[in-house]
């Protein structure tokens, strides 16, 4: 417990924390196979959104590891799955990604709620930008299914950032230029089976992939189910019927 509490002192006060072998050989595996087996022959090899609800089978491996114990945990309160997306750089799709907090949240329609702006489509889901209130409320996982840092694509954080609140882009780049003689500016480096705790509002980038090893990745975003306006719905909501498996 003691250790837990750690944890949780520096989630609150950096924004973010590692959580050193959290998931286990065998769960690491069978996460890479059944999304292996899944994408097989598809053109975008490197991500799949929706992963928890197209592959139940991982949805089961992390419910086995507590992960949205551990994800309510960190977050005071109780949340659940609300976005599930993986991604790899590879020979191809290597990107490079600037500074940014996690604004937007997927929905399942756009419909009139205050507070939310700027709406986008992706992949069949409309995207918004939230309200501050239920951004603070939510907690991002990322799970390691490999070694991520520096050389092949990690990501740099931004320590304490999130308790800036919504950072206007024009400012982002005066915190950034202010980092340069403070140590706050932080890559992580995560281990296979490493989990990376992080609040949505955490200032984070990375940089292209220099070796081009593996370094996949499951990034699913947890929120309290019942946070949301009416008549909004979260696209992907643990408590409707899932897909199947091919």
């Amino acid at each position: 417990m003691p250790r837990r509490s750690q944890e949780l002192a520096e989630f609150r006060d950096n924004g973010f924390v590692v959580l050193k072998n959290y998931l286990s050989t065998p769960q690491i595996d069978a996460i890479g196979e059944s999304l292996a087996c899944f994408m097989a022959g598809r053109e975008a090899s490197h991500g799949l959104r929706n992963v928890l609800l197209l592959l139940p089978k991982i949805r089961g491996i992390l419910a086995e590891a507590e992960a949205e114990n551990t994800a309510s945990f960190f977050a005071s309160r109780t949340v659940s799955p609300v976005k599930s997306i993986f991604f790899d750089k590879v020979p191809g799709k290597n990107w490079f990604v600037p500074w940014h907090q996690d604004l937007t949240v997927a929905l399942k329609s756009r419909e009139q709620a205050g507070g939310f702006a700027n709406w986008t489509s992706k992949a069949g889901a409309c995207h918004a930008e939230a309200p501050l209130s239920l951004l603070q409320s939510m907690v991002t996982i990322r799970f390691h299914l490999d070694e991520s840092g520096p050389n092949n694509g990690g990501l740099i954080v931004l320590r304490g950032s999130q308790k800036l609140g919504r950072i206007k882009r024009q400012d982002i780049r005066k915190l950034i230029g202010a980092t340069i003689d403070r140590p706050v500016a932080f890559p992580v480096h995560c281990d296979s089976g490493d989990l990376l705790v992080m609040s949505p509002l955490l200032l984070h980038s990375s940089a292209r992939s220099r070796n081009l090893l593996p370094r996949r990745v499951l990034h699913i975003e947890y929120a309290p189910l019942g946070d949301l306006p009416e008549p909004l719905k979260w696209a992907q909501d643990p408590r409707q019927s899932c897909g199947q498996t091919t």
